[in-house]
């Protein structure tokens, strides 16, 4: 399986990864395909130091191992590796066994017990199928056999094992076959490769049938799918210019070659038109010609052919293809001219269409400025007649008075004369008439009784008839008025047809013709009605792609008279635009109004701000009618952004604000998706700083912290400003206070500040924006903003007062010259406080909804089923098939499983086969994973952004704190020194293992380190590679470093550390060498003390030249040995311990000596062996011991400090953050392979850097290849 992995790898790396470089190279197009790398599965398998068949090997190296120690150590070291499936999909414990998900299936690889149980049968461990390991004595007789065959067989290892300074006693099956695996893939990459694919019909092993699921999948799990599509979007035929160029260009006539020129390039191309081939399917790199599939037949033809034919051929073909190409310019003009006129017509047209309705708007204008002025005039003429005819009608009835008095004052002075002389009259007759006028008298008085009788009667019947008539008339009138009154055709406004904004000067005065008391009865109708402020995010968008502006009517009907019509509104670059709409509200069930639209008026009447649409809203009846302009979706602003992702890497995205403020993004790496982010969810915005000093821009939205970073700072201030735009029309923040102000900026020069003008807006929320004038603030498009944090005013001179503004991540100047305007100013930017975020609801919207696949463990095994999952902001919901389908177009019910959006960690494409499934892997924050199968390859991508982008949290740090970083610890000096005794009953000197180590932490402050040294010796340098019995001295607490010299062989020159913690408070170490112990020295005196406060980042400034994963043995330099004879010399033992002197070194000679058997009273004499601090319980330092090879990250370094020097470090981690060797080269370093090759370490090569007392290095690559790029590396820098 690893070799079929490695295949893989190869034809991966021959079919796609190769065919980019060389396209990228060449200046070729090349389009992205996207499959599964299974770098990661190798890596898994061998990568050390914890692939699996260097865990397999550390496990037979163990004195106790065992299957289910490698298997628990296996999953538990690899549990968080996409390609290692849990054993709990297959019911195993750790210990039983590992899966590994393999590019073609997952494998399970099982222990020899569970094997046995299941089989019945023996099963060989692995640990036994591993060590291929044969005893010398075996490997002796079988070399030296009389069989041909044997001899053959086993001489070269019996001659390698003599050669072999030391034999290892364990041989890796795995090891082995890992070498020569790659040797195999070694040979292959140098020669040209060809593929062939065996594919498996069907799984009953019988001929005829095919499978297409089963055919398809393997398809797609080997590559081939994506290799024919390289084949088809790539150029897989490849001409070298030189192959045509240097062949057929000497023998064309001049006018060819003056046609081509001289370049190679140019007469290919001219060739290969010549041939017919189109000019989609060739591509010009830079030293070679790229054709499609079975587009370059003929060309490749061409290199076998003989020039005497084909010389002529190729001059005919490119004589047609002049001919062709001169037709081409004639009909290409031609063409090229009539799309001129056309598009000259269309922009003429378009012109008088653009004249026609600006001349329109204009007349609009001009006609509702003068129906205003002309409204207003009349009501000046209606006052002035109304109060000019009060006053003539006052007049009227003063005179029409005057004439009534009068005439009754005349009336009464005739009536009085009249009076007189009838009197006269009456009394001059009396005397004459009196009897006849008595008689006359009597028979009148009796004839105007009669009549007046009579007229009585009749005036009194004719009044009960006038009665009668009148009560008649009064109450058969009335049921007539009503009826009027409830009639359709009486009611105002009655009409199935509303007007629109575009016939509004039809109705120009209907607002006019109210009553106040129906304005009143019509404001009580719609009291509490009006816009509504929830949003949705299904109304985002329009279905309807809009190519064009376009202008249509809707006809909303509400609820209630006094309800909503279910849409927030903004002002969005001075137009009243929809911002929002509330899902299930009258504007959502019309299902025309989108986000973005325009609205122009209501009702016929034109409205250009809130307040009038809303006014308008309040007074229109239930069913209003909107006028509506749609333009299509433009681009606002466009920026390759990188993006934190929930794992915590910036992945490069393009990001894109719309007009209708949404965000479209499009992830650049793979796996490549694209979706969106509703810009109007953003609650606030921050702009924090990282450790490095790099700018990112926080959204707080109410699920999810969305963290991104431009290139440059002005494009992160950019979006920053854009996006504080969008919340602030949200928030319906008030104008605090607004002015002109004068603001300092970089001179246009480039040295130097100015003061510019601007005008100054600041809001309730805390921002201040500014503009470059007030009509630029009306329709709210902003220069910048910032949030005011902290402001100091300050009065520089009689005419500039100054206030400095101040946030986290800016600070603005601003002046102007009168103190009172800077008191007022100052006063208002301290009050107005920032908008509390938190108190705005968090939408919970469905963000995507489909079908899916979960697994499910049954008798038989893990079956997929069908599902139906619901995406919202808040969690993922999983429902049955069997009850979405029975829930029809209701309601859903309850999830039968539901994953809150906090409890993710993250989401990943799938491994191993489920990759070309579409499966998708989320796993929670409690180690739990969920295993999905997307229905597609779009739908897999969708819903894997809206996840990645949308749903899982992104760990943010409080404010206030800042980032963790881990500590570096760096290894400065390492070797064998002598240390003194701490006690007289130990030996008075004891060689040791010192490390000399720094460790690097974040500092105080923003971009400082802290760096604090620390000494700790051990045994020798094998307890030193384990870490094991340590004796630590933390040089922060060392007071003093001194220097002096003894008379102790090998010890002449002392290095005196003074240590508190120490019951002598000194530490004598020495050394033979004054070099090394004035080195020793120097070291310590820097590090004693306080740490080290600096400027600069954890990692420094080393340059990686080269680094890798290898085994390592590390030869210590150590100094000669003391003999008896030096150590009588010694002051500082005593005369009366010989044996115990002896007991310290031996000369090398005596080693190969058989030692003697000590006398029982000698060994009851000699003390027990001492530890490392000089108490006894450990065997002295000196002893022989054997370093073997071990497990290291590598690195070959730079050091610019250093004068350019090259260092090499041993680290326990790709990160590079513990160092556990260093090495320093210096210019005479010498690298070359082993003269006696090691068994199992055949590759190794020794490292012996420039220096007297250095230790030298013994590194072994993968490969012979490996360590001769290792050793020109070391060699040439050196």
């Amino acid at each position: 399986n690893f070799a079929n992995e490695k295949l893989q790898q190869f034809f991966l790396t021959q079919v796609f990864k190769e065919e980019e470089v060389l396209h990228v190279k060449e200046g070729v197009p090349w389009k992205e395909v996207e499959y599964q790398d299974n770098t990661p599965c190798i890596e898994l398998m061998e990568k050390p130091p914890n692939g699996i068949f260097r865990l397999l090997d550390s496990q037979c190296k163990a004195p106790k191992a065992s299957e289910e120690a490698l298997c628990e150590q296996v999953n538990e070291t690899h549990k968080k590796g996409g390609f290692l499936a849990p054993t709990r999909l297959k019911r195993m414990r750790d210990g039983e066994g590992f899966i590994v998900r393999h590019y073609a299936g997952d494998v399970v690889y099982e222990t020899s017990t569970v094997i046995g149980k299941a089989t019945k049968v023996s099963e060989v461990s692995l640990l036994e199928k591993n060590n291929d390991t044969l005893q010398e004595d075996w490997l002796e007789q079988l070399a030296g056999s009389e069989v041909p065959l044997l001899k053959s067989l086993f001489s070269p290892g019996w001659e390698a094992a003599l050669k072999a300074k030391k034999s290892a006693s364990f041989s890796s099956v795995g090891k082995r076959f890992v070498n020569d695996l790659n040797s195999l893939l070694d040979e292959l990459k140098a020669s040209k490769a060809h593929f062939v694919r065996c594919i498996k019909p069907n799984s009953k092993q019988v001929k005829k049938e095919f499978e297409p699921a089963m055919v398809l999948d393997q398809l797609r799990c080997s590559g081939v799918v994506e290799a024919v599509r390289v084949m088809t979007e790539a150029y897989p035929t490849r001409i070298p210019y030189e192959v045509i160029h240097g062949r057929y260009a000497p023998l064309m006539g001049k006018e060819v070659l003056d046609a081509t020129g001289d370049e190679p390039a140019a007469f290919c191309e001219a060739i290969a038109i010549a041939c017919d081939v189109a000019p989609g399917d060739f591509a010009l790199g830079l030293t070679k010609l790229f054709l499609k599939v079975g587009c370059g037949v003929f060309l490749e033809d061409l290199a076998s052919m003989d020039t005497a034919v084909v010389v002529p051929l190729l001059v005919a073909k490119i004589a047609e293809s002049k001919r062709k190409k001169g037709a081409e310019k004639v009909i290409g003009n031609a063409v090229y001219g009539w799309f001129l006129r056309k598009r000259y017509k269309e922009k003429r047209a378009a012109a008088a269409l653009a004249q026609h309705r600006m001349r329109t708007l204009k007349a609009r204008r001009e006609y509702q400025k003068w129906s205003k002025e002309r409204q207003e005039r009349l009501k000046r003429e209606a006052a002035e007649r109304t109060k000019k005819e009060a006053e003539e009608k006052a007049m009227r009835e003063a005179e029409a008075e005057a004439r009534r008095k009068a005439e009754a004052e005349a009336s009464a002075n005739k009536k009085k004369a009249d009076e007189k002389a009838v009197a006269a009259a009456v009394a001059k007759a009396k005397a004459e008439a009196e009897a006849r006028v008595a008689a006359e008298m009597a028979e009148a008085e009796a004839r105007v009784a009669a009549e007046m009788a009579e007229n009585e009667a009749r005036n009194a019947a004719k009044q009960k008839l006038d009665r009668k008539r009148s009560d008649s008339n009064v109450f058969g009138s009335q049921p007539m008025v009503e009826a009027t009154l409830a009639s359709p055709r009486g009611r105002a406004g009655s009409t199935t047809r509303r007007p629109s904004f575009f016939d509004a000067a039809s109705n120009a005065n209907l607002t006019e013709a109210l009553t106040e008391a129906q304005k009143e009865k019509e404001a009580e109708k719609v009291a509490g009605g009006g816009i509504d402020g929830t949003m949705s995010l299904e109304k985002a968008s329009s279905n309807h792609a809009v190519k064009k502006e376009e202008y249509f009517d809707v006809l909303i009907i509400r609820d209630v008279g006094k309800g909503t019509l279910g849409i927030a509104v903004d002002l969005w670059d001075g137009e009243v635009t929809v911002g929002a709409i509330t899902t299930g509200g009258p504007a959502d069930r019309e299902g025309t109004l989108v986000q973005g639209d325009v609205i122009k008026g209501v009702d016929g009447c034109p409205c250009n701000t809130i307040e009038e649409v809303t006014g308008m809203v309040q007074k229109a009846p239930k069913d209003i009618r909107l006028s509506i302009c749609r333009r299509p979706v433009s681009v606002v602003l466009e920026s390759m952004i990188r993006m934190r992702m929930p794992s915590g890497e910036w992945e490069p995205f393009a990001f894109r604000l719309l007009s209708n403020r949404n965000i479209e993004f499009e992830k650049l790496s793979p796996p490549v998706y694209a979706g969106e982010i509703h810009a109007r969810l953003a609650q606030s915005l921050k702009l924090v700083e990282e450790r490095g000093g790099d700018k990112v821009l926080e959204i707080v939205t109410g699920h999810k912290h969305f963290q991104i970073k431009c290139e440059t700072m002005l494009e992160l201030e950019t979006w920053q400003l854009r996006l504080q735009e969008v919340i602030m029309l949200q928030e319906k923040v008030a104008n605090v206070a607004h002015g002109w102000l004068l603001k300092e900026e970089p001179a246009q020069s480039g040295s130097g500040t100015q003061f510019k003008h601007y005008w100054f807006v600041l809001f309730s929320n805390g921002i201040l924006m500014y503009f470059a004038d007030m009509q630029r603030a009306v329709l709210g498009q902003a220069l910048g903003f910032i949030p005011v944090e902290n402001c100091v005013e300050e009065t520089r001179n009689a005419s500039m007062h100054t206030i400095s503004i101040k946030c986290s991540f800016k600070t603005w100047l601003l002046a102007t010259k009168s103190k009172e305007s800077m008191l007022q100013w100052a006063a208002s930017l301290k009050v107005a406080a920032p908008s509390d975020a938190s108190a705005k609801p968090a939408i919970d919207a469905v963000l995507a909804q489909g079908w899916c696949d979960l697994p499910r463990d049954t008798p038989e095994g893990e079956v997929w089923a069908r599902h139906w999952f619901v995406l919202k902001s808040s969690a993922l919901q999983i429902y049955p098939e069997e009850q979405k389908k029975a829930a029809a177009k209701g309601p859903l019910g309850e999830p039968s499983a539901s994953l809150q959006s906090t409890a993710m960690k993250t989401a990943t494409r799938a491994q191993g086969a489920d990759f070309y499934k579409w499966g998708i892997v989320v796993e929670t924050t409690d180690g739990t994973l969920l295993r999905m199968r997307a229905t597609g390859q779009s739908e897999m991508r969708h819903l894997l952004s809206t996840l990645n982008v949308n749903c899982i949290p992104t760990e943010v740090a409080a404010p206030g704190t800042r980032e963790a970083v881990a500590t570096l610890t760096e290894q400065l000096k390492a070797g064998y020194l002598y240390k003194r005794a701490e006690t007289r009953k130990a030996k008075p000197w004891g060689q040791r293992w010192f490390v000399l180590e720094v460790m690097t932490d974040a500092g105080p402050e923003e971009g400082t380190v802290v760096r604090t040294g620390q000494l700790t010796y051990f045994n020798n340098s094998k307890d030193a590679a384990i870490k094991k019995s340590p004796t630590v001295i933390h040089l922060k607490d060392a007071t003093k470093v001194q220097t002096a010299l003894g008379k102790t062989h090998k010890t002449e020159h002392r290095v005196l550390l003074s240590t508190p913690d120490r019951e002598s408070g000194l530490m004598e170490l020495g050394h033979g060498d004054k070099e090394v112990a004035d080195d020793w020295a120097k070291l310590l005196l820097f590090w004693i003390g306080p740490p080290k406060v600096a400027q600069g980042s954890i990692g420094g400034e080393a340059k990686v030249v080269r680094s890798a994963w290898m085994e390592v043995k590390w030869e210590a330099h150590r100094a000669a040995e003391l003999t008896d004879d030096d150590l009588a010399r010694s002051e500082t033992i005593s005369k009366s311990s010989p044996s115990f002197a002896r007991s310290f070194f031996r000369k090398k000679k005596e080693e190969a000596e058989p030692a003697t058997k000590p006398s029982r009273a000698s060994v009851e004499a000699s003390p027990p062996p001492l530890g490392a601090d000089g108490t006894e319980g450990a065997e002295d330092a000196g002893a022989d011991e054997e370093q073997t090879f071990a497990w290291a990250y590598v690195a070959l370094l730079s050091e610019p400090g250093s004068g350019g020097g090259l260092t090499l470090r041993q680290y326990t981690d790709e990160a590079m953050t513990t160092e556990v060797g260093r090495l320093q080269l210096g210019y005479r370093v010498q690298a070359a392979v082993l003269d006696d090759s090691i068994e199992d370490y055949e590759t190794a090569f020794r490292v012996v850097p420039d220096g007297k007392a250095s230790d030298t290095w013994l590194l072994c690559p993968g490969s012979d290849a490996a360590s001769a790029d290792w050793i020109a590396t070391i060699m040439p820098s050196a």
